[in-house]
């Protein structure tokens, strides 16, 4: 029986925020579009949260 079936997966709507990183240049206006970078941590943050640590590092030993 594998026991990773009785855990309870929360899905990422449920998880609490981390505090956002905020440049310290002030290079990021309020309101505007988010960078391809804060995009790309923002996926990334997101992977952790709902991974365990072996399969985000599978994620990306296998990201192209």
């Amino acid at each position: 029986m594998k026991l990773r079936s009785l855990l309870h997966r929360r899905h990422a709507e449920q998880l609490p925020l981390l505090p956002a990183v905020e440049p310290t240049d002030g290079s990021a206006a309020r309101g505007s579009p988010p960078s391809r970078a804060a995009r790309k941590f923002a996926q990334e943050e997101l992977l952790e949260r709902l991974l365990t640590p072996v399969e985000l590092d599978m994620v990306r030993e296998h990201r192209v």
